[in-house]
């Protein structure tokens, strides 16, 4: 479940929704609840197997202030371009947000999850790849100049974090985990 946007503008997506929540969370988690009982299904069809449902994170989501916590609809709050335009958070908000929400889905879907004889069915993990040198900075304008340096000089190649996924992807141990550097994390 790889969807990353980090935007520094507010935009909408076609579903009326804000276009970071909207790509990184409620579409995740639509996705990730269609999937799960093809993913069980081929369980019981081929015992064998052991299907992963894998959400990529980030370590940003512990920076998540996530201002909204005490309002009582968070997503029509997240949704409220009038409170985007007047935030006095950081810009990375909106991402970390995204990304802690994807851990809780990671958390939550886990717990829908069969278990025969002790074992769970699918394997639904959480995992980080760490900061890549991927696109998601350069998708739009306006990316930091001083965070694309960082990115240059310290980001994992795109290979290197794949493996990290890829990882996540064949533990047998992982179920209702996050991980970051290919190990458990809290």
């Amino acid at each position: 479940m790889n969807a990353g946007l980090a935007s520094l503008q507010w935009n909408m997506s076609p579903e009326g929704w804000e276009r970071t929540i909207q790509v990184n969370v409620l579409s995740t988690t639509l996705l990730s609840l269609q999937l799960l009982p093809l993913l069980t299904s081929t369980r019981h069809k081929f015992p064998e197997s052991k299907p992963h449902l894998v959400v990529l994170g980030s370590g940003m989501h512990f920076d998540a202030l996530l201002p909204e916590r005490t309002v009582p609809n968070i997503l029509s709050s997240l949704n409220d371009k009038h409170l985007w335009e007047t935030s006095k958070t950081p810009v990375s908000e909106r991402y970390a947000v995204s990304k802690l929400f994807d851990h809780y889905i990671m958390l939550e879907i886990s717990k829908l999850v069969e278990v025969v004889d002790g074992e769970p069915v699918v394997v639904v993990d959480c995992v980080t790849p760490g900061f890549c040198k991927s696109e998601l900075l350069s998708r739009e304008d306006g990316a930091p100049l001083i965070l694309r340096i960082l990115q240059w000089l310290t980001g994992r190649t795109v290979e290197e974090g794949s493996k990290t996924i890829v990882d996540a992807a064949i533990r047998g141990d992982a179920h209702g985990e996050y991980l970051e550097h290919q190990k458990f994390a809290r």
